[in-house]
C-alpha cells in the first residue's frame, strides 16, 4: 500500500526530566500538519588518488532531525504543549480558584535560574512508515493572527534522530498460546535497538496466514521472544518484517481554536501595568516570532547525537498592522522621539464560557509582551484604509521587572495528557 496523507499523524510521549531522549508510548495526539525532515549530515571527503570521480567512500557523522510544523489554528488545549517545550516545563496547570479554569502560565526567561523545557518522543509519519524522534524541543515558533481567520501557530521541533523500528526477521516461528508469542530461531534478535517496548503497537507483514499478519499489541520484549495480546496462529519458522506502529491509547482531544476576530489589544508605559491602554479595533493582524533560544549542544558522548539541549537567549518580535487613527500615530510619535519608552503590549483572546467561572470567565489566551518599537512602516492601504506595519522588539523591562508571559486558560484541563 502506498502512503496516504489523510493517515499521517504526530503523537507526543512527555519525556522525564531525568532522562531525556528516553521514548515512550506516546499519551497525546496533536492536532495539526507537519513533516519530518531528516538533517543527518553525510560526509563525502576529497581526496588526490588519481581519480577524476569521487571513489565510494561516505560516513554519518552525525544525526539530528526537525519535525516542521505547518501553520494550523492554535487552540487553548493544545497550545500549552508547544510552550511547555520551548518556554518552561509546565504540564499541570494552577486550578482558577472554585471554577473549572486551569492555568497555564509560562513567562520566558530572561536571566538566572533558566526554566528548563519539557522534551518530547513525538512518533510522526503516515500508514507505510512511523518515525520515532526522541528528545524533541521547541526551537522556534510563530503566533499569527488575520481577520476572518483562526489565530494559527507554527513551529519547529528538533530532535535527536528520526529513526524507524523495523526488522526482518528469516526465521520467526509463531505460536498461538497463550500466551501468543513471536520466536525467531536465532538467538538476540530483538535486543539493544531492536526491542519493541512494552505496550506499543507492532505491523507484522509477510506472515503465511492471515492471523498473524496485520497490528499486534506488544505485552512484553525480550532479546529472543514477542509475547502479543492478539490471538496468533501456529507456524513453522518463516522470513517477515515487523515494525513499530503508531500507539492507539492516545485518545483524539476536544479542541477549540483561538479565533483572532476577539483579539484584544492594550499598549500602555512602563509606569503602568500590563492590561493598560485598551486600544479599541486598532490590530489589523499580528505576528509574534519567537526563538526560544533552545539550541541542541553537539558533543563527543559516544553517540552520533547531540547529548544535550540547553537554553541560550530567546529572541520575540511582534509584528502588528494597525488601523492608522490618532492612536497608532502617537505610538509612532514615541519612536520618533528617540524609542526610549518602554511599552507593554497585551493580547488578550477569549474563547467560550468556562463550566464554572473562577477568576476567569472564559477560555483565554494572553500574551504580554514588553519591549520597543523598532520600526513604523510607511502608511499602507487596505480596502480604502490607512494602515501601518509596526515591528515591536521583545526586551526586559527593569521598571516593570517583566519581560514576556504566555497564559493559557483552558476548561477542565488540570494536567496534559
Amino acid at each position: 500500500m502506498s502512503g496516504i496523507k489523510r493517515l499521517r499523524r504526530i503523537q507526543l510521549f512527555q519525556e522525564a526530566t531525568a532522562t531525556k531522549g528516553t521514548t515512550g508510548i506516546a499519551t497525546a495526539v496533536l492536532r495539526c500538519t507537519g513533516t519530518v525532515d531528516d538533517q543527518r549530515v553525510m560526509h563525502f571527503p576529497d581526496e588526490d588518488i588519481g581519480y577524476l570521480v569521487d571513489v565510494e567512500r561516505v560516513s554519518n557523522p552525525y544525526k539530528s532531525a526537525v519535525l516542521d510544523i505547518e501553520e494550523n489554528p492554535a487552540t487553548f488545549e493544545q497550545l500549552p504543549y508547544y510552550l511547555s517545550a520551548g518556554v518552561l516545563l509546565h504540564n499541570t496547570a494552577v486550578a482558577d480558584g472554585g471554577g473549572t479554569g486551569d492555568i497555564y502560565t509560562y513567562p520566558f526567561s530572561f536571566k538566572e535560574p533558566v526554566n528548563d523545557f519539557q522534551t518530547f518522543a513525538i512518533e510522526a509519519g503516515d500508514n507505510e512508515e512511523m518515525e520515532i524522534l526522541p528528545y524533541s524541543f521547541l526551537r522556534s515558533f510563530k503566533l499569527s493572527g488575520k481577520p476572518k481567520l483562526p489565530i494559527m501557530i507554527s513551529g519547529t521541533f528538533e530532535a535527536r534522530q528520526a529513526e524507524r523500528l523495523k526488522l526482518a526477521i528469516a526465521d520467526a516461528v509463531f505460536a498461538h498460546g497463550p500466551p501468543e508469542t513471536i520466536t525467531p530461531t536465532v538467538a538476540g534478535q530483538f535486543a539493544g535497538a531492536n526491542n519493541f517496548p512494552d505496550g506499543s503497537m507492532i505491523r507484522i507483514e509477510g506472515a503465511t496466514l492471515a492471523a498473524n499478519n496485520g497490528l499486534k499489541t506488544v505485552v512484553s520484549c525480550t532479546d529472543d521472544v514477542l509475547t502479543v495480546t492478539e490471538t496468533l496462529a501456529n507456524q513453522a519458522a518463516e522470513a517477515v518484517t515487523i515494525q513499530q506502529d503508531f500507539t492507539d491509547s492516545a485518545a483524539l482531544p476536544d479542541v477549540e481554536d483561538i479565533l483572532f476576530s476577539k483579539a484584544e489589544l492594550f499598549i500602555g508605559p512602563d509606569t503602568g501595568a500590563f492590561g493598560d491602554g485598551a486600544m479599541t479595533a486598532l490590530l489589523m493582524g499580528f505576528d509574534l516570532d519567537v526563538e526560544t533560544g533552545i539550541q541542541a549542544r553537539p558533543a563527543a558522548s559516544g553517540q552520533l547525537y547531540f547529548p544535550r539541549a540547553a537554553l541560550v537567549n530567546p529572541v520575540i518580535r511582534l509584528s502588528m498592522t494597525l488601523e492608522w487613527n490618532g492612536d497608532s500615530s502617537d505610538e509612532k510619535q514615541l519612536w520618533k522621539d528617540g524609542g526610549h519608552a518602554g511599552r507593554l503590549i497585551r493580547i488578550k483572546v477569549e474563547g467560550s464560557a468556562l463550566a464554572t467561572a473562577g477568576a476567569y470567565t472564559y477560555k483565554t489566551l494572553i500574551v504580554d509582551l514588553a519591549g520597543q518599537y523598532e520600526k513604523f512602516e510607511k502608511i499602507g492601504e487596505d480596502e480604502g484604509n490607512d494602515i501601518v506595519d509596526v515591528i515591536l522588539r521583545g526586551q526586559y523591562n527593569t521598571t516593570e521587572a517583566a519581560y514576556c508571559t504566555i497564559i493559557v486558560v483552558a476548561d477542565s484541563l488540570p494536567t496534559l495528557p
